[in-house]
């Protein structure tokens, strides 16, 4: 997300025919998903590490869990379920929990990505 010139480097790709993605911790999408919907990015892959303090905590930031459920929100909002969100929900030990994975099962669900890959 943070090279300026993504969304032309994404719809090159797009216009030689690859199956082209992004991934992204998240924190800038609400910025950048216009310019790389309009290239024609329709599948990003989101680094996910829990919800609420157990992502704070991961990323050593506080917040970071709040700005990126803003971020997918907006995305949904603005372009519904035209994009394909996969969570790739690292799990370690403090987010194997049944409690942790049921917090990341119902984010997935609330912002319609249910497609989670689970990085061991």
């Amino acid at each position: 997300m943070l090279h300026p010139r993504l969304h032309t480097i994404v719809g090159h790709a797009i216009d030689l025919g690859l199956s082209t993605y992004v991934t992204t911790n998240g924190i800038l999408l609400k910025q950048k998903i216009g310019q790389l919907y309009e290239a024609g990015l329709r599948n990003i892959t989101i680094g996910f590490y829990g919800t609420a303090s157990d992502y704070d905590i991961y990323v050593q930031r506080d917040g970071r869990y709040r700005r990126l459920e803003e971020n997918v929100a907006a995305v949904r909002e603005r372009y519904g379920s035209s994009i394909s969100m996969q969570l790739n929900y690292l799990l370690m030990r403090p987010s194997c929990t049944v409690e942790a994975l049921h917090n990341a099962w119902a984010f997935a669900e609330r912002y319609d990505s249910p497609s989670i890959s689970f990085l061991l």
